[in-house]
């Protein structure tokens, strides 16, 4: 038969545990933002930085702005199919909207 001591120890361990388990899912839900708020503000850096070039950019002078890569492979990827910008000829552009 186990004693007082021994279901106190086995309790305080289980709700350390959840503890943990709660402390670690907080954590993860806080690096998710974080990311997700990174990833925003460099789609509009990659937008404004397009813009800001009437002629346009191609990929590698996007890239070279924002050393991310792949990333920015992602959000150029997302600008275009979203309509908010243009890709032709591998140059980029910001759509003139009509008067």
């Amino acid at each position: 038969m186990p004693n007082v001591t021994t279901l106190a120890t086995a309790g305080y361990m289980k709700g350390e545990a959840e503890r943990q388990a709660v402390a670690a899912v907080n954590a993860q839900n806080t690096a998710v933002i974080a990311a997700a708020e990174l990833v925003r503000q460099m789609r509009i850096g990659v937008y404004q930085h397009i813009a800001a070039n009437r002629h346009g950019l191609i990929r590698e002078e996007v890239a070279e702005a924002f050393p991310a890569g792949e990333l920015v492979d992602v959000l150029l990827a997302a600008l275009v199919s979203d309509g908010e910008v243009v890709e032709r000829g591998g140059v980029f552009t910001v759509p003139q909207v009509a008067a």
